[in-house]
């Protein structure tokens, strides 16, 4: 026969799970790491149009060709046999945006499901993720990332959209959720504010290489409330961006921009905290100094873009050949340090982000070269993987606040138990039998078999058969059982719908009240 557990016992037990809760907390290493693993980054390629100054000999044809995530070279006029033979290659994914009439055609709202839509669920997760923009000036990267009238939103706006909307639905459900951004620009190996105000003493932006990653000071950090005010941001950034015309690109950024957004959340009733980072770049294009024909500023911006862009390759080549070798092999972080670019995206490329590349081509003829160099660039991003690492945890101070909480109430539920102390129903019962036993007396149940019964049995005698008159030291030994039953709950209570059923019971065999 097992032997139930005392209250007092029941209690402790719950204050030592209680205990070994709270030293869970501090062990949330392991349920982190279950969530992180190794993971290419993502290359995407995406072939833009025709533009009207490659069309002034008549409708062009292209000479690379998309289908089934595959690009491949079209034979064509002007290529010659090496370069025909040059292909094919699989992507991640590959969009054709080249002609919209194709039911294969990739708009910008396509291309944010394909590419940039996984990012909400990283950060969510509490990873850090980022995205950037590789290729040619005047291929699409500013179309891609902020968007354009013709086109519509780009992805940036979009997934700013998809943040918003998930902040609002976890402050709902009693999250605090902070969002902050910056937005720089690496001009000519500087690095400039675009988010600083008018009229305010420009500062110098620092980048320092600290355990966690890569900081930057001096940058204006601005937090945001909505989709629409983050937008007004970049839409000011933007404007103080360095623009200038080009032969391949009338609108061409002479540097490149990194746009970053800090998501933080705690609270809740989960407890979980999380703080993720994420980053936008929109590289400027790389060009051939040979055929670009530019001087004077323009020369110079190109000299320092295509430096940067090398220093690029070189760390991500690097990285790359890390992973052919597999394991856990360390990534040279020197290659990161030779330009402010690479500086501000090894946070997201030297393990610590789901990254995702896109790399926008040109359909003509007269870019095969850089094309080529483009999609080569993408086949080497192809086999860097990374180890993502969740920031996602218990937040301390909830966790022990609710802990100390159910602690409390533990404590009061033991002191009840031990003081005998009755809970609402108790008392509402022990009421009732007070009641009942008044109702005894009236009865007659108070006195032996004297005047009082016999008075009360001339009155019933019409009304109630003899056989149904109460035996009223039945009923004061059932009250007195009951009276017993109450005590012995105590705190933890009785079987109150028990006791309800015997009360209702006894009430039933109660004659009526003499009639006045």
């Amino acid at each position: 026969m097992t032997t139930a557990a005392k209250p007092e016992q029941e209690s402790s037990k719950e204050l030592e799970n209680a205990a070994t809760k709270i030293q869970a907390v501090f062990r949330g290493k392991q349920a982190r790491e279950e969530n992180n693993g190794s993971a290419a980054i993502t290359v995407g390629l995406r072939m833009r149009p025709f533009v009207p100054h490659e069309k002034k000999h008549g409708e062009p044809k292209p000479c690379i060709e998309i289908a089934d995530n595959i690009v491949k070279v079209v034979p064509a006029a002007g290529l010659d046999d090496k370069d025909s033979k040059e292909g094919p290659w699989k992507f991640d994914l590959a969009m054709d945006s080249s002609v919209s009439t194709s039911p294969v055609f990739v708009n910008n709202e396509k291309c944010y499901q394909l590419m940039g839509r996984r990012m909400i669920e990283d950060i969510l997760q509490g990873f850090n993720t980022c995205l950037f923009c590789y290729g040619q000036t005047g291929t699409g990267k500013t179309t891609t990332i902020m968007g354009d009238p013709t086109n519509g939103p780009g992805l940036l706006r979009r997934l700013l959209d998809d943040i918003f909307a998930e902040a609002g639905t976890m402050r709902q459900g009693g999250c605090q959720v902070d969002i902050t951004v910056q937005m720089l620009e690496v001009y000519n190996e500087e690095l400039n504010d675009l988010l600083l105000e008018k009229g305010k003493e420009k500062k110098k932006i620092e980048t320092h290489k600290l355990p966690s990653g890569v900081e930057v000071k001096g940058a204006t950090t601005k937090v945001v409330q909505s989709a629409d005010e983050c937008q007004q941001l970049i839409d000011y950034g933007n404007s103080n961006k360095t623009i200038a015309a080009t032969n391949m690109n009338p609108q061409s950024s002479r540097g490149h921009t990194v746009f970053k957004l800090e998501f933080r959340k705690t609270g809740g009733p989960d407890g979980t905290r999380l703080k993720s980072e994420v980053y936008f770049a929109d590289l400027a294009g790389h060009e051939n100094i040979k055929t670009t024909a530019v001087t004077g500023d323009r020369l110079k911006e190109l000299t320092f873009i295509n430096g940067s862009l090398m220093w690029l390759q070189n760390a991500l080549h690097s990285m790359a050949e890390a992973s052919a070798k597999g394991g856990n092999q360390k990534v040279d972080f020197s290659k990161f340090r030779n330009s402010k670019l690479t500086l501000l995206l090894s946070n997201a490329l030297t393990g610590n982000s789901k990254t995702a590349v896109i790399v926008t081509l040109s359909p003509s003829i007269d870019h095969f070269e850089t094309s080529l160099s483009s999609i080569k660039f993408a086949i080497e991003v192809k086999g860097i993987k990374v180890k993502a690492t969740s920031t996602a945890g218990k937040d301390p101070k909830a966790v022990i606040a609710k802990l100390e909480q159910e602690n409390k109430e533990l404590k009061e539920k033991l002191a009840a138990a031990q003081a005998g102390s009755e809970g609402p129903e108790t008392q509402a019962l022990k009421d009732e039998i007070t009641s009942l036993k008044e109702q005894l007396a009236a009865a007659g149940g108070s006195g032996g078999p004297g005047d009082q019964a016999l008075r009360d049995e001339e009155h019933l005698g019409a009304t109630q058969p003899s056989s149904a008159r109460p035996d009223t030291k039945a009923f004061q030994a059932k009250v007195a059982e009951l009276q017993f039953k109450l005590v012995a709950g105590k705190a933890f209570g009785p079987d109150t719908k028990a006791l309800k059923g015997e009360l209702v019971e006894l009430k039933q065999q109660l004659p009526p009240s003499p009639a006045v």
